[in-house]
């Protein structure tokens, strides 16, 4: 995906994505409160995020942005 965020290419039944109803083709934009530029960026921020935790996910679907919160789940 050559823009800013990053596109869900899957989503994994059971887990935090699907959960919070976000589809493939969603594209993240923001976790918890701090934007999300790159893979790296998204890397980044989830590594300051302990599981359990609830945060806000904001992401674009068409041309709309939407939220969801998202309970946070160890991989």
């Amino acid at each position: 995906y050559p823009g800013e965020g990053v596109r869900v290419d899957s989503v994994i039944p059971g887990s935090s994505v699907q959960q919070a109803g976000l589809q493939q083709g969603d594209i993240l934009i923001q976790l918890a409160g701090q934007p999300i530029s790159d893979l790296a960026s998204y890397a980044a921020i989830l590594r300051t995020l302990k599981a359990g935790e609830e945060v806000e996910l904001r992401y674009r679907r068409d041309n709309s942005v939407m939220a969801a919160e998202v309970v946070l789940v160890e991989r």
